[in-house]
């Protein structure tokens, strides 16, 4: 999930597509901000070595993705 946003959005679209009434869908992905705010400070270092979208993943609200689905 640690991509742009619009890929994330078309995740969480189709997982509300190929998802039956009352089922369950779990995300596993690296850590964001919140997720252990003492590592706040440190996780952000990692998009100037390798990955572009990862700060914004960093700041993605995946709950407010799958409620708009």
């Amino acid at each position: 999930m640690s991509t742009i946003a619009s890929v994330s959005i078309q995740v969480f679209d189709e997982v509300a597509r190929v998802l039956k009434p009352g089922g369950t869908f779990i995300l596993t992905d690296s850590l964001q901000k919140g997720d252990r705010p003492i590592l706040d400070v440190a996780i952000g270092g990692f998009s100037k070595w390798n990955e572009p979208y990862y700060a914004s993943y960093l700041e993605e609200s995946f709950v407010g993705l799958a409620e708009k689905t």
